[in-house]
């Protein structure tokens, strides 16, 4: 098993993001071992699919600065998901050999075999951080802002890679798809809340939602309305202060209407007929 390398060397934020990255991308981790040369730290992370990382010795401890703050979130952060934290102390030619992506497995298996600091120390390297990092808003604030690509409707795909750029604009053109894609559907000339109305609320609307109950498919058209009332419109006529957060969540809430769209029906004699078929319970013949 090859070990791969993360990280830049005595810089902080380089190797935190690199933690985040596999947090938040990655395998589960399983444990964490520290590698520890006096005040100079660096990580190895284990993940559930037996991958190895090791992270740079962008850490510190022992003085205040970046280095020791950025080592007191990510331990923190560690710490919460309860995963395994060991600490070994090591010559510098070791701290050396991570910094330079040149540790050997068979090295690595040294520093496993030796023995653990004790008793564990790591909690002290946090204990300055305490109030800071108590509070899981601010563990969770460091985390990318990313686009969930296993979710996004196929519709929307090509506005979510290119999300970043300019996401007020992308949001917005979506909207506009999504009003485009039930005009042409229900072969309608509405827009916004009458559009939707039309579209699924009601005995005699276009489109419905195979199983639901009344109040279930009214509680999903009001999705569809509540979304453009509140969000579009506002949006649609005049200039919002925005953050990267706030920007996701609404993408993500235009993504789930784009998926409700594509699982109701045409009201149609046929369509009705064939999602009774598909809803219909099944039971084996009596002999």
């Amino acid at each position: 098993m090859e070990i791969q390398f993360s990280g830049i060397a005595r810089i902080t934020q380089s190797c935190v993001n690199a933690v985040l990255r596999y947090l938040q991308f990655g395998d589960q981790i399983s444990k964490a071992l520290i590698v520890t040369n006096q005040q100079s730290h660096a990580l190895i992370l284990y993940t559930e699919d037996h991958e190895i990382i090791a992270i740079k010795s962008g850490f510190a401890s022992g003085y205040p600065g970046e280095g020791s703050k950025g080592f007191a979130y990510i331990l923190s952060l560690l710490d919460i998901q309860e995963i395994e934290i060991e600490e070994y102390d090591v010559k510098k030619k070791m701290i050396e050999k991570i910094n330079c992506s040149r540790l050997t497995k068979l090295e690595l298996e040294t520093i496993e075999n030796s023995r653990p600091v004790r008793p564990t120390r790591w909690h002290d390297y946090v204990y300055e951080y305490r109030d800071i990092y108590s509070k899981k808003e601010n563990l969770l604030i460091r985390f990318p802002h990313v686009i969930p690509f296993s979710i996004i409707d196929p519709r929307l795909f090509d506005l979510s890679v290119s999300f970043w750029d300019a996401p007020g604009d992308k949001i917005l053109a979506g909207y506009r798809r999504l009003e485009d894609v039930i005009r042409e559907r229900c072969n309608l000339d509405d827009h916004g809340s009458r559009l939707f109305q039309k579209a699924f609320l009601g005995d005699k609307a276009e489109l419905f939602w195979p199983g639901l109950n009344s109040g279930e498919t009214a509680g999903r058209a009001n999705l569809f309305i509540a979304t453009y009332g509140g969000f579009r419109n506002r949006r649609a006529h005049k200039e919002i202060e925005e953050f990267p957060k706030s920007q996701l969540m609404e993408f993500l809430a235009l993504n789930q209407l784009f998926i409700l769209e594509s699982a109701s029906k045409l009201r149609t004699k046929e369509g009705e007929q064939r999602a009774s078929l598909d809803t219909e319970d099944w039971r084996p013949e009596c002999k």
